[in-house]
């Protein structure tokens, strides 16, 4: 889950390139013990099917404005 959370936020705020986002992420799989089938199986995953997410903000506060606001 956290190696998600960091390629996620890699991904939303183009960090660095594409390919180092999922090598990060592949790394981080592995450093969280992630078996190496389901770790090669996840990082081709996000190789070949993450290309149109890339460097799309949805982390951003016009994407939640339609949430209602507490007041402060």
């Amino acid at each position: 889950m956290e190696a998600s959370i960091v390629h996620d936020y890699y991904y939303a705020y183009a960090i660095g390139t594409k390919k180092l986002a999922d090598r990060i992420f592949k790394h981080a799989m592995k450093l969280s013990n992630v078996s190496t089938i389901r770790r090669w199986l996840m990082y081709w995953g996000v190789r070949l099917m993450g290309k149109g997410q890339y460097g799309k903000n949805y982390f951003s506060y016009t994407t939640w404005s339609h949430l209602p606001r507490y007041p402060t």
